[in-house]
């Protein structure tokens, strides 16, 4: 495989995390953008909605159009092929029209297997394309609703044929006794951040603070203060502090440090309808759920928030104990956890992040109690609980083994082996020197952080969202590592004709790990819990695309350098060829001109530019991986 080839190959292979992790799919359902939660359609290249009549359609079951139901009671709303017509994907939105173009979403959907929710829990949409005939979901009309509710979307027969959606009437949602739970966006007169009293933690509410430049006000990064309701509920107020335009904030009560099996308070900034929206959710692991009965611990009425100047607050009123006829201590419907504030001691998780296409996007900051704090006293916290030693110790040695000692141990051999000719210590070439010791510091980094991270996660652990590939990746990558170092012992002698298919197997295996590998760091960036921020995928993106353009430098180099070698080498064939005729036919002696000082050959200047390349490779890739490993040394 000359220098062209394996250039080929590997920029193929390095540049797969750049435009995989780039790609935008829909397979696992409508994408969260706010285009497609407006219009309802699909993004499938420049397919347009069919214009001929829909096999499919939409009801609202036994409800005729003209009924008013009770804002407590749930529809039972469905799509279904007509004639046993089948589909591959939908998305379902209920909606409130205010005039022929202005809407508000309305009401949650429940998910069945293969759905989930999208556009900030407004609608329900695939996750599978397996083929389906009808589907059923039971729609929950939030509290204090009033009008007419209609049931709009889209369904997917294939890639590019699709129809619009919307039920054949719409639902009258009649007003109820309770009050709704959204809240103001902006603040309301007279409220500024300062309306936070945080003078009197520790005497007549409780609270927890974090980096806080005055301790006697709102001027914290994150916080949260609790008392007692006049309800007989406790009272909270969650503020944090950011440049998002449109922030969320939630608190989980959790009986660890670690995310999974936590009851969380979501507080989302609604910039379309102007609400602060207040959820209850569960962390089932890694992922985050809206519980069936968003409103569950809940007091009607309790809600209110504003965003202004980069803080959020958020006020809400939680049923301290669960209601005396719970069949279960969590209550709830079947399905739902909570954690009620006066059952047990919590420690307190404060999440913030933006509002991305709908949805909550990835975390950008997390605080975490210390201790766990008992919500019925009135005490006083500080402090938050950082990203675990052994998850640093993971990360900053996979970065080190793969970005700089992989990442600079495989190009050795592949263009270094000819600029060096003759050079050794102990008796064995230098790049081979360089190679081998250089690779095994990397296999040794990767062996100690990956049982590092097996330590702490207690076995095999699940992520969520663009994260998810990071944990079979980083097997993969230990199982190749192995496997390489096992073939070169293994491996036959340089004049053996099977030698060949060793180079092959080793030169493979040895670029799948470094991709793996650096595909199993960019993954990790999105690791919520780390709280990374964009900065850090850029590093990333310039790591790549610099070991590619080194590689890129480094092969054209070694070619046309091939091709010169190659020229000179059969010129001096000539000459030498010419030498012998003169002799023969002028066997006098021939005159030489005086001798000049010698110049470095051409073997020395090719060696020397080779080299400065490996010191500005070495130094782009040790300052990248410095970027990260400091970033993840401070989380």
């Amino acid at each position: 495989m000359d220098a062209v080839h394996r250039l080929v190959v590997i920029l193929i292979v390095e540049l797969l995390p750049v435009f995989l992790l780039g790609a935008d799919g829909n397979s696992n359902g409508s994408p969260n953008q706010t285009s497609v939660c407006d219009l309802l359609l699909p993004v499938h290249g420049s397919s347009v909605p069919q214009v001929s009549n829909s096999p499919y359609e939409v009801l609202v079951n036994g409800i005729p159009g003209d009924k008013s139901h009770d804002a407590t009671q749930n529809l039972t709303v469905s799509i279904s092929g007509r004639d046993g017509q089948t589909f591959t994907g939908f998305l379902l939105q209920a909606r409130q029209y205010t005039s022929e173009s202005l809407y508000t979403t309305i009401g949650s959907f429940n998910t069945p297997s293969g759905t989930k929710q999208t556009c900030l829990g407004s609608s329900v949409t695939h996750t599978s394309s397996t083929p389906l005939n009808s589907i059923e979901f039971t729609w929950t009309p939030p509290i204090n609703a009033t009008g007419l509710v209609q049931f709009r979307g889209s369904v997917v027969y294939d890639y590019a044929t699709f129809w619009e959606l919307r039920s054949s009437n719409s639902s009258n949602v009649s007003e109820s006794t309770s009050a709704s739970l959204p809240s103001t966006l902006n603040p309301p007169s007279g409220s500024p951040p300062s309306d936070i009293d945080t003078s009197n933690c520790g005497t007549t509410k409780g609270c927890y603070l974090v980096n806080c430049d005055d301790p006697n006000s709102a001027s914290c990064e994150y916080g949260v203060t609790w008392t007692p309701s006049e309800e007989g509920g406790t009272a909270f107020e969650l503020f944090g502090s950011g440049s998002d335009p449109t922030p969320y904030i939630t608190l989980g009560l959790s009986h660890d440090v670690k995310m999974g099996d936590d009851s969380v308070t979501d507080c989302n900034c609604n910039p379309a309808t102007g609400n602060v929206d207040v959820q209850m959710s569960w962390n089932n692991g890694l992922s985050n759920t809206v519980l069936t009965d968003k409103y569950l611990s809940l007091v009607n009425g309790s809600t209110s928030g504003y965003l202004i100047n980069g803080l959020v607050v958020c006020r809400f009123t939680r049923h301290t104990y669960p209601p005396s006829n719970a069949t279960r201590s969590r209550g709830g419907k079947a399905g739902d956890q909570v954690f009620y504030p006066g059952t047990d001691l919590y420690h307190l998780m404060i999440v913030k992040g933006p509002v991305t296409s709908g949805s909550k996007g990835m975390h950008v900051g997390t605080a975490i109690s210390p201790t766990k704090l008992n919500l019925t006293a009135f005490i006083e916290s500080s402090g938050s609980v950082g990203v675990s030693p052994l998850v640093k110790a993971h990360g900053i040695m996979m970065i080190f083994a793969w970005m700089v000692f992989a990442g600079f141990g495989m190009i050795v051999p592949r263009y270094y082996k000819t600029a060096w000719p003759g050079k050794k210590w102990s008796g064995k070439p230098i790049w081979f020197q360089l190679h081998q010791p250089i690779l095994g510091i990397s296999v040794a980094l990767t062996g100690i952080a990956f049982i590092l991270i097996f330590v702490e996660a207690k076995g095999y652990s699940t992520l969520n969202g663009p994260a998810v590939a990071h944990a079979p990746l980083g097997i993969i990558v230990m199982a190749l590592v192995l496997l390489n170092p096992i073939m070169a012992h293994f491996r036959p002698d340089p004049k053996d004709k099977t030698r060949w298919i060793f180079n092959i197997c080793h030169f493979c295996v040895g670029l799948l790990s470094h991709i793996a590998a650096t595909t199993a760091i960019f993954l990790s960036l999105y690791i919520s819990s780390l709280g990374m921020p964009d900065w850090c995928i850029g590093v990333m993106i310039f790591y790549i695309c610099w070991h590619a353009c080194v590689e890129i430098i480094l092969a054209i180099h070694m070619h046309r350098a091939q091709r010169k070698i190659k020229k000179r080498e059969e010129k001096k064939t000539e000459v030498n060829l010419d030498d012998s005729n003169r002799e023969i036919d002028s066997p006098a002696p021939i005159e030489l001109p005086p001798q000049e000082p010698a110049k470095p050959s051409f073997v020395e200047k090719y060696s020397v530019f080779r080299s400065v390349l490996a010191g500005l490779h070495l130094a782009g890739v040790i300052g990248c991986s410095i970027a990260l490993s400091v970033q993840i040394g401070s989380s």
